[in-house]
Order: C-alpha cells, then sequence, then structure tokens
C-alpha cells in the first residue's frame, strides 16, 4: 500500500510505500477509515525522518503522483482529496498493469541485489589490496628501522629463513643432479642390455648346431651328446662293476 505525504516543513509532496515511511508499531495503531489528514506522523523519507501529512491511502501510486500534480499548480486542494482510494476503480484496473508493476518491482529487487553484492566483492578486493599494502609497507620498514625490538627480531628470522631456503635449494640441486646421473646410467644399461639380448638372438639363428641351456647358456649339440654317451657308458660300468664284485 502506498501512501501520499505532504511535508509542510519541506513543502514537498511524494508517494511512498506505507510499511517503508513509518514504524511497525505505528503502522498497527493506524485506522485508515478514520483518519485525519491534519495530524502530524514521523515519516522516513529520504535519508531522515521528517514530519509530514499523510493525504491518502492507497495501491494506485500513477493516481497519487497525478494529485501531487494537482495540488502543486492549485487546482485541486487537501481537503477536496479522499482518505482513501476508490475501492471499484481499484478492481478495475487490468490485470497487465499490475504485472508489469510486479515485473519491474523484481527487475529493481534482482539489480539491487547485484549492485549490492558487487559493492561486496568491491570492499572485500580493496580491503585485501589495503593489507597487502601494509604488509609490504612494515616488510620493507623492518629492513631500515634497527631501533625497534620487533623490528630486529623480525630482521634476524628473516635472515636465518634465507639461510634455511639457501641451504634447501642447494639440497634440491644436488638431488636432481643425482637423479639425473642415474637416469643416464639406467639408459646406458638399458641399451647394453637391449644389445646383448640381439646379439645372442642373433648367434642363436646364425648357429643352429648351439643348444640353449637355461637362460645364458648355449652348447654344441654334438658336444652335448657326447657328454650324454660318456655320462651313460661310466654309469654302466659302476653297475657291472658291482654286479660282478657280487658274484665273486
Amino acid at each position: 500500500m502506498f501512501v501520499l505525504v505532504f511535508f509542510y516543513e519541506e513543502k514537498k509532496y511524494s508517494v511512498l510505500k506505507l510499511k517503508e515511511a513509518v514504524k511497525n508499531s505505528d503502522l498497527q495503531m493506524m485506522n485508515l477509515h478514520t483518519w485525519n489528514t491534519k495530524k502530524s506522523v514521523e515519516t522516513k523519507w529520504r535519508d531522515g525522518v521528517y514530519l509530514g501529512n499523510f493525504l491518502q491511502f492507497g495501491e494506485n501510486r500513477n493516481d497519487m503522483e497525478l494529485l501531487i500534480d494537482g495540488l502543486v499548480d492549485g487546482s485541486i486542494t487537501s481537503e477536496e482529496i479522499p482518505v482513501l482510494q476508490d475501492v471499484e476503480g481499484l478492481k478495475k484496473r487490468s490485470r497487465t498493469h499490475v504485472q508489469e508493476e510486479a515485473v519491474s518491482e523484481t527487475v529493481e529487487h534482482q539489480q539491487s541485489k547485484r549492485q549490492k553484492v558487487a559493492a561486496i566483492k568491491r570492499c572485500r578486493n580493496l580491503k585485501e589490496q589495503i593489507i597487502l599494502s601494509k604488509v609490504k609497507e612494515n616488510i620493507l620498514g623492518h629492513s631500515d628501522v634497527k631501533t625497534c625490538s620487533t623490528c630486529s627480531s623480525l630482521n634476524l628470522e628473516l635472515t636465518v629463513l634465507k639461510k634455511q631456503a639457501t641451504e634447501l635449494a642447494g639440497e634440491l640441486q644436488s638431488k636432481t643432479e643425482a637423479v639425473e646421473y642415474y637416469k643416464m646410467k639406467y639408459r646406458d644399461l638399458k641399451k647394453k642390455y637391449k644389445l646383448s639380448q640381439k646379439n645372442k638372438e642373433k648367434a642363436e639363428t646364425e648357429n643352429p648346431d648351439l643348444v640353449k641351456i637355461g637362460q645364458h647358456l648355449h652348447i654344441d649339440k654334438r658336444r652335448l651328446a657326447l657328454c650324454r654317451v660318456t655320462d651313460f657308458s661310466k654309469y654302466t660300468c659302476d653297475l657291472m662293476d658291482v654286479f660282478l664284485e657280487g658274484k665273486i
């Protein structure tokens, strides 16, 4: 609901939302049907609270703004304005107008919300920049100030941290060099292993008379057969000796 207010000290007219213009306690005590338009009411307007007269209550803001034009040019007096707008006339208003007002209010609310969020982000960024600038100023100032005990302790801690950082950087460099060395050694060993595997495969294909025993041993087939024959003859000779000794 809107209210048409006349601020007699400022001599200004304005249309405000009733719930935003007065306090909730005052709003509950108001009786619109017996309202006295000469009564002074503390009204929230712009950035403060001003005394004003409530001339009319209603839902049609445009009609109230038209009344302001008549009051300013003198074609209408405040006594001629009804306290409450015509209810029947309000019911006959087009629904499209109401929808347009609702849409405009939602759009305004969303825009105000976005503006508030953007303002909050800007404030946060500004605060972070201020804090960072102060920290930088303190860090830069600590190197020049020598009389302050806290500054001297901070300088001492800073030198210790720098020394530790250089030591860690040296250790990291030595370890990276060692890792690179072992990587190179591993690559060389891998190349040698692949080369030996190729040589073995080549030897097997070139010498078909060789027999592979296990993973790394290659023996000539004839030598292997001779070894097997000698082992078998030796075994049979040992059996004959035992048999003959038993008979004798």
